[in-house]
Order: C-alpha cells, then structure tokens, then sequence
C-alpha cells in the first residue's frame, strides 16, 4: 500500500483534464436532472406519471448509469496520471498512484487514503521536493466530506428504494445538494493541481508561453455594461409574471382563462420571449466586447472573442464551453499576468450553475408541453422563479468583469 520514490516519467496532464472536465459536466447534467425528477414525483408530486413521461425514465437513468460509470473511470485515469506526475515531481510519496486509484475500492480505506492520496498529489504538484514542508488546503477535506455525503445519498436511496418512495426522494434530493458542488469543487482541483505541475516541471505556463493574439484594441466596456445591466434587471420579472400568471390558472385554480383576458394572455406569452431574445442580443455583443479587451489585457487565452458567443449556440458544447471562455475572460481581466494560474470564483461557478439549471427546466418545460401541459407548466413557473437568481448573478459578473478590466487597463 505504500512505496518510496518510483521513477515515473512526467506526462502533461493537460488533455486529461479537459476530457475529464467533459466527462463531470456531462454526468453532473444528467444525474441532476434524474435526481430532481424522483424527488419531484415521489414527494411533490407522487401521482403515475403520464404515459409520454413515464417512458423516459428508464432511458435516463440508463443513460445516467453509463455517464456516471464513464466519468468515475476518466477521473480515476487522471487522479493515476496526476499521482503519477506528483512522484516524478516530488518524490517519497507514500501512496503509489496505483494505490492512489484502488483506495476508492476498498471498505474502510475508501474513507481516509484517496484523501491522503490527494493531498500529497496537490503538495508535490505545488511544491515539487519540497512538499513535506507544506500543508495540503481545507477544500480537500471539504472535498472528502462532499464525496462521502453523496456516496451515503445515492446507497440510502437505492436501498430504502421503493418502500419507502416518499424518504428516498428526500435522499435523492440531498445527493444532487451535495453533488452539484463537489463537481464544481473537483473541477477547480483538476485544474489547479494540472497547472500547478506545469510549473513546477519547467513548463511555462499558456499566460506567459503565448504571444498575445492581435484580435483588438481595449475600450472601456462601460456603455455596454450599463445597457446590459438594465436589460437583464428588466428580463427578471417577465418570465416569472408570466409562468405565474399561467400556473395560478392551470394548476392552482384549473379554470380557463376568460376571454375577455385572452390579450393581456398573449401578451404574457410573447412579450417575455421577445425580451428575452433582445437580451441575449445585448449580453452576446458584451461577452464578444469582454472577451476582445481579455485578449488585449493577457496572453495565452484559448477561445477567441467569436467562439466565446458561437459555443452557446453548439449543442453538447454549450454545457460547458461557454463557461470556458467567460472563465478565461474573468481571470484575464482580474489577473492579467498570471490568469493561467488561477481558478475561477464561486460567483462565475454559481452563474453557470444556475444559467444550466434555467436551461434543463426550459427544454424539459417545451417538450412536455403536448405530453403533459401541467407539468409543463409547473417547470416554467420553476423556471421563471430561478431565472430571478440567475439575472441577478449576472448583472454581478457584468459589472465586476468590467471594472476589473478598467484597473487592468489603468
């Protein structure tokens, strides 16, 4: 189970990291959106479900299964890789990456040796021959304790099952609790530790390795900042007005609207979608004028200025590819000189877990629309309701992206 010094040969862990990132977003996707379903049908809702709903379920959890079994092998490949490139770095290690990996698997282990393991993987990859000297940082015991919080959610509602549908919903919805952040969490780990051993190898990181791209010239994102900010303040409401205006009369009240209203009605439905689509119009031309000052601030960004609007509209990739861009953006505007190096702060990570949950919730909203108009109602108003959250995150990203590039630019 231990071992001294292995002469393992450094790899860059680079292209793992990104597939590994892939593969975590992907899972957390899909096991959010089962997780939230049961606990929505066996606690609010504990009705038979529709015909059309019914027969997605299993195909879901399937396609869960094999995304959870997908991803919990590609992070193991990079926690042997980065285990790996910590005793080339570091040396006297006391877990091998082998063990490193097995620990998951073991009873009893599993609780304490990927914790150790972990921790001397970060210390060698930031520290190199010194990281005995060093203290490994609380987010890896908060990491411990997340994993561990979602191991005993998903064996809990596994077990109570079915007799006990009600409970096992409630345990379903701790485990997406837990498991939203310890993704995200992990995802800050992989990154941080994959440049930290870019460093301390000798490789330069892509800030400083890249010359700058001539994509253009800064300018002051001040008159676009304000424009969006009252665009999104305004979009707030609509959709929330609306969904209610509709949930109060097909769900709570289950009468038909009058028609003496059938107007204001079609008012409601399409004036929130045309300020929405004005919006996104808005907020594309500042992600696009954001990310030309980034390139202009520091050097090495990955996603040019067009890619950082094009990926939203790239299925699959705008789950993830999006955030990438306005991650690069953030850190090159707070951190010109060493962006690479950074990670992103709770506040972008809590934009873009909202803007996907709003995203889940509007496609699962339109394609029960014929199948089960109720439900979809019910997901529009809970919709409507998270996109309050949503704007106002973003209206805090918008305005610190811009005034950090001011300093910057000062």
């Amino acid at each position: 189970m231990t071992a001294g010094p292995a002469p393992y040969p450094y790899q860059d862990l680079s292209p793992t990291t990104r597939t590994a990132t892939i593969a975590i977003w992907a899972y957390l996707v899909a096991d959010t959106v089962l997780g939230l379903g049961l606990f929505y049908h066996r606690v609010l809702d504990p009705t038979p479900l529709p015909p059309g709903l019914a027969s997605l379920v299993l195909p879901l959890a399937f396609l869960t299964l094999c995304l959870t079994v997908a991803a919990f092998a590609i992070v193991q490949s990079w926690i042997y890789q980065a285990s790996r490139n910590a005793h080339a770095l570091g040396g006297d290690l006391t877990i091998t990456p082998g063990w490193a990996v097995g620990a998951f698997w073991v009873p009893l282990q599993h609780i304490e040796k990927p914790l150790k393991a972990m921790q001397e993987t970060w210390l060698a990859s930031h520290h190199g021959r010194d990281w005995k000297s060093h203290r490994a940082p609380r987010r890896l015991d908060l990491w411990r304790a997340l994993w561990l919080a979602v191991l005993v959610a998903k064996t809990l509602a596994l077990w109570v099952g079915e007799k006990q549908s009600v409970l096992s919903g409630y345990f379903y919805l701790a485990d997406v609790l837990c498991n939203v952040p310890l993704c995200l969490l992990f995802l800050s780990i992989m990154r941080q530790v994959s440049v930290a051993q870019r460093i301390t190898h000798g490789q330069v990181p892509a800030a400083a390795a890249a010359e700058p791209r001539s994509i253009g010239r800064y300018r002051d994102l001040g008159g676009w900042t304000r424009i969006a900010t009252v665009m999104v303040a305004l979009h707030m409401f609509p959709p929330a007005l609306a969904a209610g205006y509709f949930y109060y009369h097909d769900v709570l009240m289950r009468t038909p609207i009058d028609p003496t209203m059938a107007g204001f009605a079609d008012l409601l439905t399409w004036w929130p979608l045309l300020w929405a689509l004005a919006t996104m119009v808005v907020i594309g031309c500042w992600i696009y004028r954001a990310s030309v000052n980034a390139h202009a601030l520091a050097s090495g960004l990955t996603i040019g200025p067009g890619w950082a609007v094009g990926w939203f509209f790239i299925p699959i990739a705008h789950l993830f590819k999006p955030f990438d861009a306005m991650k690069e953006t953030w850190l090159a505007s707070h951190h010109p000189r060493d962006w690479a190096t950074r990670s992103p702060p709770v506040l972008l990570l809590t934009w873009w877990g909202l803007w996907v949950a709003v995203l889940s919730l509007h496609n699962l909203s339109g394609y029960m629309f014929e199948r089960n108009y109720t439900l979809a109602t019910k997901l529009a108003f809970a919709e409507g309701l998270l996109n309050i959250p949503l704007c106002l995150v973003l209206i805090a990203v918008v305005r610190a992206v811009a005034a950090a590039q001011r300093r910057a630019a000062a």
